[in-house]
Formats: structure tokens, C-alpha cells, sequence
């Protein structure tokens, strides 16, 4: 039975932002930028993070991700935490009716992207993943031109992405796939209704 705590729609979603780490930087000073959209707090375990997210922004901010998903003032959860348990936040805030947009990668297993899907259709909220390069315009117009056929059937994509991403500190994960491999996956545009055979992926840290 779907969850009696999935929030009614409102004109202004507010935001609470799981983790302060590397990602954070990057999504905190869009919200001001963004119409319909408002940052609405944070969680983190370090004191040091939470302190500084609340000189800045003199919001509340939490001590974990469990408590702030249970707050009546955030109608959203941007999961920002490491790769290890984006699945347990996502639960967290599904559980508690609250919508989710998660960072990439998804989940570190298959099972754990199934768990976060069926959790989000349970309790009627929305789950969006945040690969941050499929809306781009280029992205968006390659795919187009692929669907229009005008180029014929599509029979591989090659995607490259070059920076520092896997030379900057981070917590060791277990998933096979990193960030980097996520992104490139997402942005390899296909024709509607047609699903990849093969994917490989060469990370490097050269």
C-alpha cells in the first residue's frame, strides 16, 4: 500500500542537501538561481561542514541524513553522500515521503538501484538521478539526430571524458563502476527504444 506520508505538491520545493562534501560547492549556490526551487537544509557528520553550511546559509542542518529526511520543512532530498550509501539515503528519504535526486553513481549494485526504484514507486515519490550531462543542449541534439535516422542505424558510441575527477581524495567504494563511467555511459545517446548490447569502460588514473 503506497505510503501515507508521500507529500502533496507544492509551488516551492524545498531542498535538503545530504552531504557537504566535494559535490556540495557545486549545487549550493544554484538554488538562489532557480525558480520554484529552495534550499531548505543539510546534513553532514562532520562539525566542521555543518558549521560553515550554517554561517553561510543560517539554515538548519542536521547531524544525519535520517533525521533531516524526517523534517515537515524539506519536501526534497539532493543525495550528495558517497557512492556507499547513496541506497540508504534514498530509502531514507523515500521511507519518509520525501522526493529524491540522486548523485551519480546510482548505487554500487544492481540490487541496490532495484531496492532505491521500488521504495520510490512505494511510497509515490519521485526518484531522479543526477547524471549531470544528459539535459545539455549538444547532448540532447545528438540524440535527436540519431532518432531522426538521418545518419541510419546507430552501431557503437564512443564517449570520452578527460579531468582530474579520479585523482581527487575520496572514500574507497566497491562498485565497479565509477563516476566518470557513469557519466560517459549516460551521455552516449541512443534511438528511442533501442538498448545497448555492450558497454566497456577504460578508467584510467594517468
Amino acid at each position: 500500500m503506497p505510503s501515507s506520508r508521500a507529500r502533496a505538491p507544492t509551488a516551492e520545493l524545498r531542498i535538503g542537501v545530504a552531504g557537504l562534501g566535494s559535490v556540495a560547492p557545486q549545487i549550493l549556490g544554484c538554488f538562489g538561481e532557480l525558480p520554484g526551487f529552495r534550499l531548505a537544509a543539510a546534513a553532514d557528520l562532520r562539525e566542521e561542514a555543518r558549521d560553515a553550511f550554517a554561517r553561510r546559509f543560517d539554515l538548519p542542518v542536521f547531524t544525519d541524513v535520517e533525521t533531516m529526511c524526517r523534517s515537515p520543512e524539506i519536501d526534497a532530498v539532493w543525495v550528495a553522500t558517497p557512492n556507499l550509501v547513496h541506497c540508504e539515503h534514498v530509502l531514507a528519504a523515500a521511507e519518509n515521503g520525501k522526493h529524491a535526486i540522486c548523485e551519480k553513481p546510482m548505487a554500487v549494485t544492481l540490487e541496490q538501484c532495484d531496492q532505491m526504484v521500488a521504495a520510490a514507486e512505494r511510497n509515490q515519490v519521485q526518484l531522479l538521478q543526477g547524471h549531470s550531462k544528459i539535459f545539455d543542449a549538444p547532448i540532447r541534439a545528438l540524440g535527436q539526430l540519431l532518432a531522426s535516422g538521418r545518419i541510419g542505424g546507430v552501431i557503437q558510441v564512443d564517449s570520452w571524458n578527460f579531468n582530474d575527477w579520479l585523482q581527487r581524495p575520496r572514500l574507497a567504494s566497491p562498485s565497479r563502476l565509477s563516476a566518470s563511467t557513469a557519466m560517459a555511459i549516460s551521455i552516449s545517446p541512443s534511438s528511442p527504444g533501442a538498448l545497448a548490447k555492450a558497454v566497456n569502460s577504460i578508467p584510467s588514473r594517468a
